[in-house]
């Protein structure tokens, strides 16, 4: 997991290539994707955990886990 307290960029490989999550002041998004409609990268941003944020050409899932101490984002390519 990525800890939303840190701002980094991280790329996960999926089936179209890499898709490129931005942790930044608390929040995460999907700033890069290699689908043809680009529907994640318009999903926005969220430092919410009921609302994940999803590649599904690319199959990548971004999630927001944890508990109020310690909250991380968990992504992962199928």
């Amino acid at each position: 997991g990525l800890a939303l307290a840190t701002n980094m960029t991280r790329d996960f490989q999926g089936p179209l290539g890499l898709t490129r999550v931005e942790v930044h002041d608390g929040f995460v998004a999907i700033r890069e994707s290699p689908c043809r409609l680009q529907l994640c990268v318009r999903m926005g941003q969220t430092r919410s955990a009921t609302r994940s944020l999803v590649c599904i050409p690319n199959r990548v899932q971004v999630r927001i886990i944890g508990d109020d101490r310690e909250e991380a984002v968990d992504a992962l390519a199928r």
